[in-house]
């Protein structure tokens, strides 16, 4: 018979599960200083070469994907290729799509006229500039679905307009009803994560639970959001500490959120 904890897993599941080949950049590595095409070059091959490792051991590639150390859309353009020869698809997740954007706009070099101005159209707004080109290689991959899904995180206007134009078949859902719950957990939720921890009676998962919503509930991302929300990594962050130790952090604010 399934337990508690079995239904509320496979109540998480979805058709689509397993589906698609997972390709995560995370943006936040790409430092802005010193040579940024070249910290961007590095950040992309590396997750092209972790997703060309991963799915070739998995059975799920039919061969490596070439990773050019001088161009990376090139080793991007491989990997759609090889995706498509094995009859594959992609779930693109792009984390801090603007991190080194932001960074950018507060380290350009002012100390020649117009100097800045240049450095920002080489690597955001000109017509061949670096994430341009890069939006226009992603758009590419979406022709004939080898891309079936994407999600972009920490996109400001201003990055989207300037950069990422070509990425018009993308839509901002960041204040959509819909999606409002993909941004913190609900009082359900979190009492599913309760439930998994061994050990607790009812009354104490109540207690845990109470004590949590007055730490970490209250987000509303939308005028008509009737549930607050939970912070994710906060609650996350309280169930690891009470399911290692027995109990609650001693700090009850994540370490890796308040440095």
């Amino acid at each position: 018979m399934f337990g508690e904890t079995d239904i509320m897993r496979k109540q998480l599941t979805t058709n689509e599960m397993g589906k698609y080949l997972v390709l995560f950049l995370s943006f936040s590595e790409v430092a802005p200083d010193k040579d940024i095409k070249r910290n961007f070059r590095n950040c992309i091959n590396g997750a092209v070469l972790d997703f060309s490792k991963k799915y070739v051991k998995a059975g799920l590639l039919d061969n490596p994907i070439d990773i050019d150390r001088e161009d990376c859309l090139y080793s991007l353009k491989r990997l759609f290729s090889e995706v498509k020869n094995s009859r594959r698809q992609i779930y693109l997740i792009v984390d801090e799509c603007d991190s080194f954007f932001n960074r950018l706009l507060l380290s350009v070099d002012t100390s020649k006229p117009d100097l800045g101005l240049k450095e920002y159209e080489d690597v955001v707004s000109g017509e061949e500039s670096m994430l341009r080109n890069w939006g226009n290689m992603i758009k590419g991959g979406t022709v004939g679905s080898t891309i079936a899904r994407a999600f972009f995180t920490g996109v400001a206007p201003q990055a989207f307009s300037d950069g990422l134009s070509s990425l018009n078949m993308v839509k901002d859902i960041t204040f959509s009803p819909k999606f409002a719950g993909l941004f913190g957990l609900t009082a359900a939720d979190v009492s599913c994560g309760l439930s998994m921890i061994r050990g607790l009676t009812a009354e104490q998962r109540t207690k845990h639970l109470e004590h949590m919503r007055a730490l970490y509930d209250g987000y509303r991302f939308t005028r008509t959001q009737t549930e607050p929300l939970f912070n994710t990594q906060y609650v996350l962050y309280y169930l690891k500490q009470l399911n290692r130790n027995g109990s609650p952090p001693e700090s009850l604010v994540d370490p890796a959120v308040s440095g």
